[in-house]
Parts: structure tokens; C-alpha cells; sequence
């Protein structure tokens, strides 16, 4: 309550709606003076993924440039931003049948994502992977999660070399809406330096190899890069899609291990089958990779 009651600068609210209490955060929509905006709550597992000041940092920038909503106030604790009435995208809107959304809104919008200004620094993703391996206690059945991420990181800067866009970082289609005849962004938590082709990867990773080359050639198009790269682009997401796997895996262990401390510790076990079900993806995009490179 403090949180909220320092986000609205101590005027009289209402808590209206509880929009989501998911993974990280606490989301709520909020009277204030009449009007219905959204304050979000920064959990713990949040803010050791984001410093404090980065938090709602993108957020800001994107409401900004209209690619989420606007934000009002932010703090190291929340975000106070405008109330948008939108829907969330689900994969189904990713589909073949779907193309529409995906292709004609989504990818120009993130081409505008990824231009957004942006100091030149090592990817976010590894700061966050690694702040949680720091509190992962030993789970069986996942390998040697530390040698997993550092061959990655190698792998992918190998390849890619140093950052290439202000990346999302946790682009899921639930962290899209649509509103009316347009689309916009949420949750830049883990918004920063980072890959372009990380975000493709983890919106599409549960898609066919070639299910984003329509995406990607209105995403290019957008962002004025030639077509040709078309195939490079490509590449680039199939490099990216085991790490988004295992950026999930090390997320559900670290939320097991933060559950096994509460007062509520039986809960680890649903992240646990979570991590499990990521790690199977994982190996599984591995071995494509494999096959790929053959």
C-alpha cells in the first residue's frame, strides 16, 4: 500500500481492478481524481533482474514514442502509467491464419522498439541470467546451468558480436495489446542493450524455423534495412531460440528457490515442473541447432 500511496503522491485512490498478479509484478488499475489509471508493483524477483534505476526507465521511453502507455511516475518501487483498454495478444494471433496482426502491427511497431535511444554496453539479458544463477540453489535433472549460459553468451557473441538494438527482452505476446486498430508494449523490465533477433526468437519460439520470415521481412522493412538480410536474419533468431528457453529455465529455478524461503515453500514445486518443461524445450532447440549446422 505504501508503494501505491507514494505513486499517486499521497492524493485519495481507489484500487479498482487487480489486472495481474503474475510472475514479477503486481498490476492494478486505480481511481484517482476520476481518473483510471494502472500502478504497477515492483516484486523482489523483479528488482533483482532490473537495478533500481533502470526500472520503468523503458517504459518511459516507450510511452514517449507511443509504443506503450504513457507513464505518469516511476520510482525504484512502481510505475504509475496511463490505463489503456486493451487486448492482450495470445500465440494464436502469432499464427499462419493470423498473420495480420502479427506482420502489418507488431513488427513495425518493434522495428520502433529497437530504435529507441540506448547506451552502448553489454546486453542486459546476461546481467539478469546471471543475477539469478547467483540465488539458484542446486536442482537435479538441469545440467551444469552456469557452463549452459556461459557456452551461449559465447556463442551468440561469436556470432552476433556486441548488441545490436534496445531490446525488449521479454517479448511474449502477452506483453502486447491491441488497441483498437494498433498495438502497444508492456513491461520493459528487462528492456536494454540487447539483440533484435532475441526478441523475434522468444515471441516466436514455440513457431516453426521459418514461421517469422514474414514478421521479418516487414520488420526490415521497417527499420530500412535491405531485404536481403533477410536469410541472416533468420539465422540470427534459430541462434537465439535456445537461449530463450534457457533464460526461462534459469527464471523458473530462481522463482523455486524464492519460493522455498517464503512461508509458502510447497509452491517451489510448480516452478520446478515449469523449469522442467523449459529445460525439454531447451535441449530441444539445441539439438536443432545441431542438425542446422550440419
Amino acid at each position: 500500500m505504501r508503494v501505491l500511496e507514494d505513486l499517486v503522491g499521497g492524493q485519495e485512490f481507489r484500487i479498482a481492478e487487480t489486472l495481474d498478479k503474475g510472475f514479477s509484478n503486481a498490476v492494478y488499475r486505480v481511481e484517482v481524481g476520476g481518473e483510471s489509471l494502472v500502478a504497477k508493483v515492483f516484486s523482489e524477483s523483479a528488482k533483482v533482474r532490473c537495478p533500481a534505476g533502470a526500472r520503468g526507465l523503458f517504459d518511459e521511453l516507450a510511452g514517449a514514442a507511443h509504443l506503450g502507455p504513457r507513464v505518469r511516475k516511476r520510482t525504484p518501487d512502481g510505475l504509475l502509467m496511463e490505463y489503456v483498454n486493451g487486448v492482450t495478444l495470445t500465440a494464436e494471433d502469432l499464427k499462419r491464419d493470423a498473420w495480420a496482426v502479427a506482420v502489418e502491427k507488431v513488427a513495425p511497431k518493434l522495428a520502433a522498439v529497437h530504435a529507441l535511444p540506448v547506451e552502448a554496453s553489454e546486453a542486459v539479458l546476461w546481467r539478469g541470467i546471471d543475477a539469478m544463477l547467483a540465488r539458484v540453489g542446486n536442482f537435479e535433472g538441469f545440467g551444469d546451468l552456469e557452463v549452459e549460459v556461459a557456452r551461449s553468451r559465447r556463442v551468440v557473441e561469436t556470432e552476433l558480436g556486441p548488441p545490436d538494438a534496445c531490446a525488449h527482452g521479454d517479448l511474449k505476446p502477452s506483453n502486447i495489446l491491441r488497441v483498437c486498430d494498433d498495438v502497444l508494449f508492456v513491461d520493459f523490465e528487462l528492456a536494454g542493450p540487447g539483440y533484435a533477433a532475441y526478441d523475434v526468437a522468444k515471441l516466436f519460439r514455440t513457431e516453426p524455423y521459418d514461421a517469422p520470415a514474414g514478421f521479418l521481412r516487414e520488420y526490415l522493412r521497417a527499420r530500412g534495412i535491405p531485404r536481403q538480410t533477410l536469410a541472416h536474419a533468420l539465422k540470427a533468431t534459430a541462434l537465439l531460440e535456445p537461449l530463450a528457453w534457457l533464460e526461462a529455465v534459469v527464471f523458473f529455478l530462481f522463482m523455486a528457490t524464492t519460493t522455498a524461503a517464503s512461508p509458502d515453500p510447497g509452491g517451489s514445486s510448480s516452478w520446478i515442473r515449469l523449469a522442467r518443461d523449459r529445460y525439454r524445450a531447451y535441449e530441444a532447440a539445441v539439438r536443432r541447432q545441431r542438425v542446422r549446422r550440419c
